[in-house]
């Protein structure tokens, strides 16, 4: 199963498409009950720095956002680097 995710850039956004079962073990990493709204919301913001962090602040127009938000989230999740 899979939970839509928006990524904000300074310039735009971008809906991503993630695994639900990563997007719950991040939020037990931030310490937030899953499948609560919080949880939705401290994903999103945690998920949204790192790619911004990683990838930089500006999105393009064929930018593979999905991609780089699921690299960072199995990075964070199962520790690949």
């Amino acid at each position: 199963m899979y939970i839509q995710c928006r990524i904000y850039f300074q310039n735009d956004s971008a809906v991503v498409l993630l695994n639900s079962v990563l997007v719950e073990l991040l939020a037990l990493q931030l310490g937030e009950y899953p499948h609560s709204a919080e949880a939705k919301v401290a994903v999103q913001r945690w998920l949204g720095a790192a790619v911004r962090n990683r990838f930089g602040h500006l999105m393009g127009k064929d930018d593979p956002v999905e991609e780089w938000a699921r690299l960072c989230l199995s990075e964070a999740v199962l520790g690949h680097r």
